[in-house]
């Protein structure tokens, strides 16, 4: 079954509610520019475990890691992944791990019983790798997941079939707080 799926153009992932929020990272421990910033100012906590993964060499390029994502005093259950699309921040992005990091997220989401996922375009901007070969990617491992993707590109790669895209401006998010069962929409 496919997965419903709305582009986001802008927009901060980091405020996503939704259950799994994607970072895409080096493997040198350096959270210093694009969506990475965004995660480490949002949830400094995250960076313990991530420098620790990189210095133990538990994430690879290519590889992702999940994490219990610190939200508030309660905690909310959500989770981060550390997705490793390149290996030194200096450098380019890699096709083949962007594919092989997407594939174990898609492994390890579903592992946990992930059913919503909000990831930025992986290895595009910083990474320099451009959307039209990384969107097929993104369907092709995560396409059965609910999907906020926060492109600049809303649309499709050419000839791509989305399933039920659903198209909705920058203030709304598929994943609101009517899903997490609250009156409305926070600040």
């Amino acid at each position: 079954m496919k997965g419903k799926h709305v582009y986001l153009p802008g927009g901060d992932v980091t405020r996503s509610r939704a259950q799994l929020l994607v970072n895409t990272v080096n493997v040198v421990g350096v959270m210093g520019a694009g969506v990475a910033l965004a995660f480490k100012k949002a949830w400094p906590a995250i960076m313990p475990p991530y420098k620790e993964a990189c210095r133990d060499k538990t994430l690879r390029p290519g590889g992702c890691l999940l994490f219990p994502l610190p939200d508030g005093p309660n905690g909310t259950g959500r989770l981060w992944a550390a997705l490793a699309t390149k290996e030194h921040w200096l450098n380019p992005s890699k096709l083949t791990w962007i594919d092989t990091g997407l594939a174990e997220l898609a492994r390890l989401a579903t592992a946990a019983g992930v059913r919503t996922i909000a990831l930025p375009p992986p290895g595009c901007g910083h990474g320099k790798l451009k959307w039209t070969q990384v969107h097929p990617l993104v369907l092709k491992h995560l396409g059965d997941f609910d999907l906020e993707i926060y492109a600049e590109q809303l649309a499709p790669a050419p000839g791509q079939a989305l399933g039920q895209q659903v198209r909705r401006p920058v203030q709304q998010s598929l994943f609101d707080a009517r899903d997490a069962g609250e009156e409305g929409p926070g600040p």
